[in-house]
């Protein structure tokens, strides 16, 4: 243990990782609510591993409606939100890694190509009612002849 600064207590102390049983030399300590760089690399903070999980969680309450949403245009916005939703894993898994730089290069352009995908359903979908349209009204003037 070891005294805390400016004021009160002593603060508990864990080994330098919780994920690898090899990296729990007791000498090796660091304060508990700290991120920790492990030997191997990885950054382990339970705040982004919090997050990840929660982001997780959206994506599977989001996949609800890409199921079942009742129109098109409910699905193209569902899958839209899970792309950007996958844009703040790969900053996560970034800052887990202890790349944000990296990860964020690839959640950029990731965002960019969800936003051209987005954009090009869209517009094939209003060209296609544009000529379901058209169609119904050409075989409503040949009913009328």
């Amino acid at each position: 243990r070891e005294a805390a600064p400016a004021g009160g207590g002593l603060r508990a102390r864990r080994p330098c990782c919780d994920t690898d049983p090899r990296h729990t030399d007791p000498r090796r300590t660091v304060p508990r609510d700290t991120a920790v760089r492990c030997p191997g690399g990885v950054v382990v903070n339970h705040v982004y591993i919090a997050a990840t999980v929660t982001v997780l969680f959206g994506v599977l309450v989001v996949l609800r409606r890409v199921i079942l949403g009742p129109t098109v245009h409910d699905r193209i916005l569902a899958v839209n939100v899970i792309g950007t939703k996958t844009i703040v894993l790969l900053a996560l898994v970034g800052f887990l890694y202890g790349r944000p730089g990296f990860f964020l290069d690839i959640a950029l352009a990731y965002a960019l190509i969800n936003f051209i995908a987005t954009i090009a359903v869209l517009r094939y979908m209003e060209r296609r009612a544009a000529l379901r349209s058209r169609g119904a009204a050409n075989l409503a003037e040949e009913d009328d002849q």
